[in-house]
């Protein structure tokens, strides 16, 4: 019994290392220039677009922009 204890200990701490597909990918994040940090531009494993997330009324609010050109990250 104390063995499958462990084996079900293991099998979650697996899961909570995998992130969530609708996670940003972490190297994807990109600031924009002029703008407060609280907006950026990023991907996800999910989706071919770029998401844009930002906070507005005291909510964060991500929406996708409708591109996968990588042009989106250059700053302007």
């Amino acid at each position: 019994m104390g063995r499958l204890s462990k084996v079900a200990k293991t099998s979650a701490t697996k899961k909570q290392k995998q992130r969530h597909k609708t996670l940003p990918i972490q190297s994807s994040i990109t600031y924009i220039t002029g703008y407060p940090e609280k907006l950026f531009i990023y991907q996800l494993e999910a989706s071919k677009y770029w998401w844009v997330r930002y906070f507005a009324v005291g909510k964060t609010i991500p929406q996708a922009v409708g591109s996968s050109d990588s042009l989106l990250r250059q700053d302007r």
